[in-house]
């Protein structure tokens, strides 16, 4: 099993244990348990990980004290985390077009029918919930206007606009490319999985 799937199977029972052990205002003592369970299963280093990149994803959240989001920091996250990509979730969030209808069957793995992904509907007119693909619709719209046809762009015209968006220079990773994030990130997996 891969390190990422490992982190997201964490995150979701840690996000479990919460819930089951949340009355609306604290949590009971019966977490206790519940965080040995997750650190026996996942081990202190994958745990540590995973919280702490929670708590640098979202560190203008006003949930976590000054001393947690402290103590966040002083656990080494991969640079490519650092930069945006949040490793940690595992969604998809569209707008409510006819193309996403069949939420469930985007939701289901072709080959095993298993559900591979959560999809989630921003609300109406709230571009904003979905600026990462805003930004990267400006991209497209370079080679074809909004509205424009797609039926008959051919794969190769698909595939030199991919070349392209993956080897542009993004400022959310100070100057580098998707192909070199991409690329740090796999260096860096190695690393993190030998340690």
């Amino acid at each position: 099993m891969d390190s990422r799937k490992l982190n997201i199977d964490c995150k979701n029972a840690i996000e479990k244990a919460i819930s089951e052990n949340y009355d609306g205002t604290s949590l009971n003592p019966n977490i206790a348990n519940a965080t040995l369970n997750i650190v026996q299963t996942y081990g202190e280093q994958r745990v540590s990980f995973v919280l702490a990149n929670t708590l640098h994803q979202l560190s203008k959240d006003g949930r976590f004290s000054e001393r947690n989001k402290q103590w966040g920091k002083t656990i080494k996250i991969p640079e490519n985390i650092r930069q945006g990509v949040d490793l940690n979730r595992d969604y998809i969030t569209v707008d409510n077009g006819m193309e996403f209808s069949d939420h469930e069957g985007i939701e289901r793995s072709r080959r095993n029918k298993k559900n591979r992904t959560k999809v989630y509907y921003c609300h109406a007119y709230r571009s904003c919930e979905r600026a990462r693909n805003e930004n990267q619709n400006r991209f497209i719209r370079r080679f074809y206007p909004k509205g424009a046809n797609f039926d008959h762009i051919t794969r190769r015209e698909v595939k030199e606009i991919e070349v392209w968006m993956n080897d542009y220079a993004r400022k959310m990773f100070d100057g580098r490319t998707s192909d070199e994030m991409y690329e740090l990130f796999r260096e860096e997996e190695k690393e993190w999985n030998m340690a």
